[in-house]
């Protein structure tokens, strides 16, 4: 069935299992499809051949009202985003199920392009997307198994943001200097993928996020372990990312992390938890050559990791959290502070610049590994690895500190991996490389009872001489 931008809305309506509807070329505007149900075997697909949705919303109208908006929550003692009308959206898909909606453009829809409410088994591929606060915005305990693929978004047209907007502008959340003065930068804290109290069942893979604030956040601020879990990031990239690329908040189990790229970004992984399980980082790839941030920036030292401030904040893990073979280039701690609970972090290769320069156009730092050089006296990464269950196991890191005084890592060695810096080849081990044999073989404990066991001769970090170390592994969700 073909549709126009004048009939879409009633032939979507019309539509039965397994019907295909291709849009005309044309210019879309918003369109909300609510309650059609479809069994996921046989799903309505929307082929939009590069059609245009235009939420009718620019930068330029949106950005003061979301500083006005982000006073407005403030005063209310809420936090200071724009959340509150993120169902103002180019794009609304609610209480549906079964459906498909590939190739299609998103421009002007400030603040979300997709947003959807209790929905489940919902497919977007090829979507692209200009602009927006959120690209896709999911909320309601019922939605669950949604796929999103080969997907593009671009938060920030100007591409200026990462280096000329203070982090501050865009996210400070209690200085009332800043509250007082809030700027039209408050439209871009958002996210890529931003689930709200959803049930999960994510997977989002082969994607590309670039110059934007996040990218995969999801909240659960009720800590209901039935929410919030079983999320698959794998085969992304992610380059420019103002603030952090995978951030789970609140409680979260079950998310794998791997086989992803990260680039010029602040702290990759934020995972401030209090209840946690069962997530596996593994295979992938970061590196940088700039900083983030104008002159005057203090938001830009960035980490890794980014865990509770304190001990007293983590609560019980019922999982562990496994971090092994990733292959990193840092100018940045891999924890600057903070806590966390049941963390295995093994095999992995790391160099710092600092020790292995590598064209990092002035942005190279001395970082320390487990604190912030930059602020002495600061609190370092917690010490109590024995009570809270940490384990630093057989890393390869090139720093001048490692292994760190005062921290019990288990064989470490301390030589520069030897990376190759060119192209996809990027990360791959050079013929002297002295990760080549030495990871140490680990058993995985899986969410599902079971454990995985990787084959007795492998590399430390990404790059792997056998290809199918890794096969074993996979993906089973929580139930």
């Amino acid at each position: 069935m073909d549709a126009t931008p004048d009939t879409l809305d009633q032939i979507i309506r019309q539509a039965g299992p397994g019907t295909t509807i291709n849009l005309v070329p044309g210019t879309y505007g918003p369109l909300r499809i609510s309650g059609i149900r479809v069994d996921p075997n046989r799903p309505i697909v929307i082929e939009g051949g590069g059609a245009t949705f235009n939420g009718r919303s620019t930068l330029a109208t949106f950005g003061p009202r979301a500083a006005e908006i982000a006073r407005e929550v403030r005063r209310s003692g809420k936090y200071p985003g724009v959340y509150s009308i993120a169902d103002e959206a180019a794009f609304t898909v609610e209480h549906c199920a079964g459906l498909v909606f590939r190739d299609i453009r998103f421009r002007d829809a400030w603040p979300t392009a997709v947003y959807i409410n209790d929905c489940r088994d919902l497919v977007f591929d090829k979507l692209d997307g200009l602009g927006a606060t959120f690209f896709i915005y999911a909320v309601g305990a019922a939605t669950r198994r949604l796929t999103i693929s080969d997907c593009h978004w671009q938060q920030d047209e100007s591409k200026k943001v990462w280096s000329e907007v203070l982090w501050d502008d865009i996210h400070e959340k209690s200085d009332p200097e800043v509250a007082d003065n809030y700027k039209p930068a408050r439209a871009y804290d958002g996210s890529f993928f931003c689930g709200v109290r959803i049930a999960g069942d994510v997977e989002i893979f082969r994607c590309h996020v670039e110059h934007a604030f996040n990218g995969v956040h999801l909240f659960n601020h009720d800590h209901d372990p039935k929410l919030a879990r079983n999320v698959r990031v794998h085969e992304c990239r992610f380059e420019f990312i103002k603030d952090n690329p995978i951030e789970p908040e609140h409680t979260a189990c079950n998310w794998w992390i791997h086989d992803n790229w990260f680039f010029n970004a602040h702290k990759w992984f934020s995972m401030e938890l209090l209840h946690a399980g069962w997530i596996y980082i593994y295979r992938n790839r970061g590196w940088f050559t700039e900083k983030p941030g104008p002159r005057g920036e203090d938001n830009n030292g960035g980490a890794v990791f980014k865990f509770p401030e304190t001990a007293a904040q983590v609560g019980d893990y019922p999982g562990p959290i496994h971090v092994f073979n990733n292959s990193w280039y840092l100018r940045s701690p891999i924890v600057k502070e903070g806590a966390v609970r049941n963390f295995h972090h093994y095999n992995n290769a790391i160099a710092y610049c600092e020790q292995v320069p590598h064209d990092p156009r002035g942005a190279c730092e001395d970082a320390g590994v487990f604190h912030n050089t930059a602020e002495p006296g600061a609190p370092p990464f917690t010490r109590d690895w024995r009570t809270l269950g940490i384990r630093f196991e057989n890393d390869c890191v090139m720093h001048r500190d490692w292994p760190t005084d005062g921290y019990p890592i288990e064989r470490a060695l301390k030589k520069d991996p030897k990376f190759i810096w060119t192209g996809d080849d990027r990360f791959k081990l050079s013929p002297g490389s002295p990760c080549r044999d030495k990871g140490v073989v680990i058993t995985v404990p899986l969410p599902n009872g079971k454990a995985w066991t990787p084959p007795p001769k492998l590399n430390i970090g990404w790059d792997q001489d056998n290809r199918d170390v890794f096969s074993g592994l996979r993906y089973e969700p929580l139930r």
